[in-house]
């Protein structure tokens, strides 16, 4: 017994099966959970430069952000689990090369009021700030 395999010329494009897969590469990550690379975090804002208490809530804010969706990270408060948006402008280092002009950035709280500033990639946060001692940019 041999199957007949169609073309994929032959299918038609309107329905929903062939529109579902040709738009599920670009589906959108804001109901999956966070993930967090620290690979692009700068020197002088780095988790070397926090205390052990620092260090702990940096470790246990991490963790309980990967509890929840991106989706239901975006509902909460900025000085709770919530992030804001930081304009680039108020950085007051230098911002590395591999953060595009187009780029958002984003600020997480760790410990009280100190901030992890970075950018979004799907559901990948990169961590570029530690700023520990407020210095990064002006937290008004």
């Amino acid at each position: 017994m041999t199957k007949h395999i169609k073309k994929a010329n032959d299918l038609k494009t309107t329905g929903r099966k062939i529109k579902s897969l040709l738009t599920s590469s670009v589906r959108s990550t804001d109901h999956t959970p966070p993930t967090f690379s620290l690979m692009h975090l700068q020197k002088n804002f780095c988790i070397s430069d926090c205390s052990i208490a620092d260090k702990a809530k940096f470790a246990e804010t991490l963790w309980k952000l990967s509890q929840f969706t991106w989706k239901d990270i975006s509902l909460i408060g900025r000085h709770q689990l919530g992030y804001e948006h930081i304009d680039r402008n108020a950085i007051k280092v230098t911002i590395p090369s591999c953060i595009a002009a187009d780029i958002t950035l984003l600020a997480f709280r760790f410990s009280g009021n100190k901030a992890m500033v970075g950018y979004r990639e799907q559901s990948l946060f990169h961590i570029v700030w530690l700023d520990k001692d407020f210095s990064l940019y002006d937290h008004g």
